[in-house]
């Protein structure tokens, strides 16, 4: 069974929880948050897994921001049953830390996982997606001790394979880092606003 994953993120300035999701315009006018990463899996693995392990709430938190809550509450509205949304959420919503969690995976300057020498068909097949994984590849070591004649067909390449996890932490830790940023510039919070009061919420769809 696949499940539809929707990531959120807030920030704590003193004792409050502030948005730091995209605001967006509606056909209709309105304005409203938006996630900042949405993705589907077909189980519920890594990294959402790990995740979910570290989580340190699981449901909707009462200190939620205002522009989160009346944004999950109305994503709600039509899956709630006799429990209420506190049931709801009880099973589709769960809370990371962003600093110990999303960007601790992340190797600074280091966006690929992989480094290394591969046949240039190999890295077609790759880029125009005939395959979402590279197999047959070597180290630089490896690279060194080959022929003239073996390493003619091969050059240096970096590349994170489609459903690698280390790819997933790097894109959304990119994000984060982005709206970080405009946060500060847009509120002029220098000095208040900091990563380690950054918090990642992870809605999905779909039972568990």
């Amino acid at each position: 069974m696949s499940r539809y994953y929707l990531i959120y993120a807030e920030i704590k300035i003193g004792d409050t929880w502030h948005n730091l999701c995209p605001i967006t315009q509606c056909p209709n006018g309105e304005y409203k948050a938006s996630p900042i990463f949405c993705c589907t899996r077909s189980t519920f693995d890594d990294p959402f897994e790990e995740l979910y392990r570290k989580s340190e709430h699981d449901g909707l938190p009462e200190d939620l921001s205002a522009g989160l809550r009346e944004m999950l509450t109305y994503a709600a509205l039509d899956e709630m049953s006799n429990g209420g949304l506190e049931k709801y959420y009880a099973t589709h919503l769960f809370i990371v830390n962003y600093l110990n969690d999303i960007a601790n995976k992340v190797i600074k300057n280091r966006p690929y996982k992989y480094q290394g020498y591969v046949s240039r068909e190999d890295i077609a097949s790759f880029e125009c997606a005939e395959t979402d994984t590279i197999k047959n590849w070597y180290t630089i070591g490896e690279y060194k001790d080959m022929t003239e004649g073996a390493k003619k067909n091969l050059v240096y390449y970096e590349w994170n394979n489609a459903w690698d996890s280390y790819q997933f932490y790097v894109e959304l830790n990119n994000r984060i880092l982005n709206l970080f940023h405009w946060f500060r510039y847009s509120t002029k919070l220098w000095r208040e606003a900091a990563t380690a009061n950054i918090r990642v919420l992870i809605e999905w769809e779909g039972n568990r």
